[in-house]
């Protein structure tokens, strides 16, 4: 995880964790985890199907990367990451696989 990409997560994680605290989800209650361990990797964030702690949903978070690109004499910040590009998408993806073998999942976990 990068230094950037932190402040991200733990606002994030605030914010769910005030969501699904003391609430039930269509019968479920949820809790979230950040570096959640997925095999020998760890995804940024889940969040866990109570009392098991079985994810439910798998968050990956990104930092915004720039470069600086000169036209015509002046720069230009110019955005590297793109969040559905093949890599980013097939982390998330891979991160979803690993935890449907882990836990033995349905496609859609209930």
């Amino acid at each position: 995880m990068f230094v950037r990409e932190r402040p991200l997560q733990d606002e994030l994680y605030r914010l769910i964790s005030n969501i699904v605290r003391d609430r039930r989800f269509a019968g479920l209650t949820l809790s979230v985890q950040t570096e959640f361990p997925i095999d020998a990797r760890r995804a940024d964030m889940a969040v866990l199907k109570k009392p098991d702690n079985i994810p439910s949903l798998i968050i990956e978070t990104k930092r915004k990367t720039k470069r600086k690109v000169e036209r015509k004499g002046y720069y230009k910040a110019e955005e590297l990451l793109n969040p559905y590009s093949p890599a980013v998408v097939g982390q998330a993806l891979s991160y979803t696989a690993l935890a449907k073998e882990k836990y033995g999942l349905p496609a859609t976990p209930a």
